[in-house]
Formats: C-alpha cells, structure tokens, sequence
C-alpha cells in the first residue's frame, strides 16, 4: 500500500451550499418518518392500501402471499374450515382485530355483509393483525 501526501481540502461552503445541506436533511428525514406516522394512524387500514395500490391480479396476489395480515381459506364440508359453512358472518367468532374482507363463490367477487353466508368450495380472504391471522389459521386453517 502506498500513501501519497495530498493537498487539504479548501474550507469553500457558500451559504446556498450550506443552506442545499440543511434543507435537504430536513426534507429527506421526511420521506422516511411521514409514511411511518400514517402507517400508525391508519392501523390495520393500512394494508387496504396497499391492496388497493396493486396494478393487476398478479401483484395483488404477490402482495398478499408476502405479508403476514393476510390469509386465504378455501371453505371445505370436512377439515377445520366445515364450521364456517351455513353461518351468517355476523354470527361466527373470529379473532380480535380480523375480518373477512372478500368471497370467491365460483369465480365471483362477493363483498361480504354480515349477513352473508359462506357455501362449501367458498373462499374467503382475511385481513387483520398478524396475531389475529395466526389464531384465525390455527381455528380455521388456511394458507
């Protein structure tokens, strides 16, 4: 390794120079705190979102396979998912801080009430907070 003797560098900010630093920490800092600060006033919201962002069918399924406040069950007569047949939304016990936010009933998009019923071979999307999610599979199954 070979050190070479270099010149000091100049002390040469202009105020612009000082004053273009500055503004652009200030500005910058926000780009990573803003969307923090709403991410916490939006909560659970904030995955609908996200949801609501995607551009096609793939990217939503991408989306929704990557984050851990989603989780797809496909309602079948036997296994954990039976229970859920016949029943009004309203009437069944989900998990704190989860909700059933879409039905696919052969290959049609249901927005469900709380006075829909789920059929066998329905498949339903839940949204929620991943603690939520997690009791929801263990209750009900789901991927």
């Amino acid at each position: 390794m070979v050190f070479r003797k270099h010149k000091p560098l100049k002390k040469e900010l202009s105020l612009i120079d000082v004053y273009a630093i500055g503004t652009g920490a200030i500005i910058s800092a926000g780009f990573f705190l803003l969307p923090g600060f709403a991410a916490a006033q939006a909560g659970p919201a904030v995955i609908i979102g996200h949801l609501l962002a995607a551009r096609d069918e793939q990217e939503l399924k991408e989306l929704l396979l990557r984050i851990e406040n989603f989780v797809s069950i496909h309602i079948k007569s036997h296994g954990k998912s039976a229970r859920l047949i016949g029943r009004p939304l309203k009437k069944m016990k989900l998990p704190e801080d989860t909700l059933v936010a879409m039905i696919n009933r052969n290959d049609r998009i249901i927005v469900p009430k709380g006075s829909a019923v789920l059929d066998d071979s329905d498949r339903i999307a839940v949204i929620g907070e991943p603690k939520g999610i997690k009791k929801f599979k263990e209750i009900y199954g789901g991927k």
